[in-house]
């Protein structure tokens, strides 16, 4: 495998990049805030986000989960209210007017209660702790878009992706280097383009982690000459799918997010091989291998309504070899053909019981590389 510089100055940028950042980091007490805030406006819907992700980062906070009762009381979700408020007091027995009030709020739901109008309402502070001095406290995150706080996301995205190819561009050197042009010429092209998904679920609203799945379409191998009087070409066309966990690291500003994230990956190598010798097919088909790796990557998000969109680049170290398939000869014979190489790093397909001898080994096709690309983000 052939490393880059390129790959260093990635990974040197993921490890400046991933630190906590706690100028711009919110807590479950800002959140709180913020959501006291929307529960006094009456715009409870935004109340419940907001205070559901104050006690996601604080299991602990009472006071959230005592507003976010009272906020789902007025939406007339009573089971919801009564077990916010069953957990503020396991966290806070010493709240008698919190229970007097989920008591009374039990009693009725037994026996069927009254539609929930504002005369109802519970006093907005009734039982919570004193907000701190705006001064002691970084400014709450109402102007984050809710969209941010939603724990689920489906993304779909698509960009131009470039890989090193392994031993592809190896094989191409080795026929510029034994032959005239008139005689044999060879590229590789591990430039492409590729598409996919990821769907997530949010662990706070700084973190989370997600699948991706991604497919990359390359250029690969072609040679083609006349040795001695015989013609001949080769052609193989790889294709990358990619099973990458991702963990995501969020930084937020205002209506964006800087979005940071790394993982491991799955990586198989789907392949198109095609050999013609003087006019006729030899072997054409599909071959498979795979390999496993790790990503890692930076991108933007900006809220859009329930939608986000992104633009992003990562970075991937990534492997794969025995690329192998089935094929039939002429007279219906099955046998297992191999992507290999030779002592002198000429490429070309084999029977997979001659690789490991005589200096063949098997071919590898490294996507390590990098893409760019534009995506959309549902989050729900």
């Amino acid at each position: 495998m052939r490393f880059s510089s390129y790959r260093f100055i990635i990974w040197t940028f993921f490890l400046l990049g991933t630190g906590p950042s706690p100028g711009l980091a919110y807590t479950s007490s800002d959140y709180y805030q913020a959501g006291l805030s929307f529960y006094q406006q009456k715009d409870y819907s935004k109340a419940i986000q907001y205070l559901k992700a104050s006690v996601q980062m604080d299991p602990h906070n009472w006071q959230a989960e005592q507003v976010l009762g009272y906020s789902y009381y007025m939406t007339g979700d009573n089971a919801e209210a009564l077990a916010a408020f069953d957990r503020s007091l396991q966290t806070n027995p010493d709240n008698p007017n919190l229970k007097g009030f989920a008591d009374n709020v039990r009693a009725k739901s037994a026996v069927g209660s009254s539609p929930v109008t504002s005369a109802t309402a519970p006093p907005p502070g009734s039982g919570t702790a004193e907000a701190p001095p705006v001064a002691a406290r970084k400014p709450v995150p109402s102007s984050i878009p809710v969209v941010f706080s939603n724990g689920r996301w489906a993304n779909f995205h698509l960009g131009v992706v470039n890989a090193g190819l392994g031993d592809m561009p190896a094989a191409v050197k080795a026929v510029q280097d034994n032959y005239s042009p008139s005689v044999a010429t060879a590229s590789s092209s591990g430039l492409g383009f590729f598409g996919g998904g990821e769907a997530g679920i949010s662990l706070d609203p700084e973190n989370a982690i997600g699948l991706a799945v991604n497919l990359g379409i390359f250029g690969g191998y072609k040679d083609s000459g006349t040795i001695l009087g015989n013609t001949f070409s080769d052609s193989f066309a790889p294709m990358m799918l990619a099973l990458e966990p991702l963990y995501h690291r969020f930084i937020l500003m205002g209506n964006s997010r800087l979005r940071l994230e790394a993982g491991p990956g799955f990586y198989l190598t789907s392949l198109q091989a095609d050999e013609v010798q003087n006019g006729a097919t030899v072997l054409s088909g599909g071959m498979a291998g795979f390999g496993f790796g790790g990503c890692l990557g930076a991108g933007w998000d900006i809220a859009v309504g329930n939608f986000s969109l992104e633009l992003f680049a990562h970075g991937r170290l990534a492997s794969t070899s025995n690329i192998q398939g089935e094929f039939q000869d002429s007279s219906g014979n099955t046998y297992q053909v191999g992507l290999a190489v030779d002592s002198r790093n000429f490429m070309g397909t084999t029977n997979t019981s001659s690789i490991g001898s005589g200096g063949v080994r098997w071919a590898n096709v490294d996507y390590t590389g990098f893409d760019l690309g534009l995506g959309a983000s549902y989050q729900y």
